[in-house]
């Protein structure tokens, strides 16, 4: 019995692990009236998940779904009153993320209790561009839309030597979100 629950402990963290180091490399609108539903791509075009927001009116905590394969999981608002704080919680990962300065949210700390990344948002002449550092200061990821000014297609252009947890590509793009609509 204890062998099996081992087995089963084993095989729930692989699948798990092999899901979420699926690299997203695309992001496109599920709808072209609205951007409150995502689907998430790889590098063969292949739906590989989902962003969507909770659909509940008048959610004060922003409420976001998240399904990468079979798993499953939400981004929101830790407090109500307070745009700074944000959880994301996906099966049995977790990564939080808040402004490096308080109201300025340009310029973001992510942190998975393993590593700290830099998310940093840029306008350009393209629209809002984003980039995320690891803790060494080394590019990870930037994150641009792929028409100009257009917010409904979004790429991912990775760094060479970096193994990304896609939550926290996740998470970059829903900053880019909410600063376009809701903060700027």
């Amino acid at each position: 019995m204890i062998f099996l629950s081992r087995s089963l402990i084993f095989l729930l963290s692989w699948s798990c692990n092999v899901i979420i180091a699926q690299n997203i490399t695309f992001v496109s609108s599920a709808y072209d009236h609205t951007l409150n539903n995502w689907i998430l791509y790889d590098s063969n075009e292949v739906e590989i998940g989902e962003l969507n927001s909770s659909g509940i009116p008048h959610d004060v905590f922003n409420t976001w779904n998240i399904r990468l394969g079979e798993n499953s999981g939400f981004i929101k608002r830790r407090w109500k009153e307070n745009l700074d704080l944000y959880d994301l919680q996906f099966s049995t990962s977790r990564l939080n993320f808040a402004p490096i300065w308080p109201g300025h949210f340009d310029q973001w700390k992510l942190n998975d209790n393993q590593q700290f990344y830099d998310f940093t948002l840029q306008l350009n002449t393209n629209g809002l561009f984003g980039s995320v550092k690891n803790s060494k200061n080394e590019l990870v990821f930037e994150l641009s839309n792929i028409y100009s000014l257009d917010p409904r297609d979004w790429v991912v252009n990775y760094s060479k030597n970096e193994d990304l947890n896609s939550l926290v590509l996740v998470a970059s793009f829903i900053l880019i979100h909410y600063h376009q609509y809701f903060i700027r």
